[in-house]
């Protein structure tokens, strides 16, 4: 996932966006998560900071799934 949201936020730079709805661009390790966080936590982390969840869906198969 990391390489698409890197190229969707490479447009959002190019596009001129930026001044007009300023955003930040945050991956796990910026914020202190680790890759196997469950899914029912990174969601209660980015409803408490108001962010907004690109996801590749990164386990489907748990009980706890974004899907």
């Amino acid at each position: 996932m990391e390489g698409q949201a890197t190229l969707l936020w490479d447009t959002y730079n190019k596009s001129g966006l930026k001044e007009l709805c300023p955003l930040e661009f945050v991956l796990f390790d910026d914020i202190g998560a680790s890759d196997d966080i469950s899914d029912r936590e990174v969601w209660h982390l980015i409803q408490y900071s108001k962010m907004l969840l690109l996801t590749d869906n990164r386990s489907d198969n748990d009980k706890d799934s974004l899907e």
